[in-house]
């Protein structure tokens, strides 16, 4: 028997981007086929810091798997 993906959480840094929101749904390219798979599941924006540091703005997000269920 095959069991659904495990609850996991993501952060990640980019250049500074605006427009991610608490709730948002984002698919992460690069994961394991139960993570990546659009029908399966998404990952769940659950927080978004934003930062100036040496004139270089970046863009830290946090986001949990979240199953879709049938």
């Amino acid at each position: 028997s095959s069991s659904g993906p495990l609850p996991i959480k993501v952060n990640f840094t980019i250049l500074g981007m605006s427009g991610f929101k608490f709730g948002d749904l984002v698919k992460i390219n690069g994961l394991p086929k139960q993570y990546s798979k659009a029908e399966t599941g998404a990952f769940m924006i659950t927080e978004v810091k934003h930062k100036v540091d040496n004139k270089l703005w970046t863009t830290e997000v946090s986001a949990h798997y979240r199953p879709f269920y049938k």
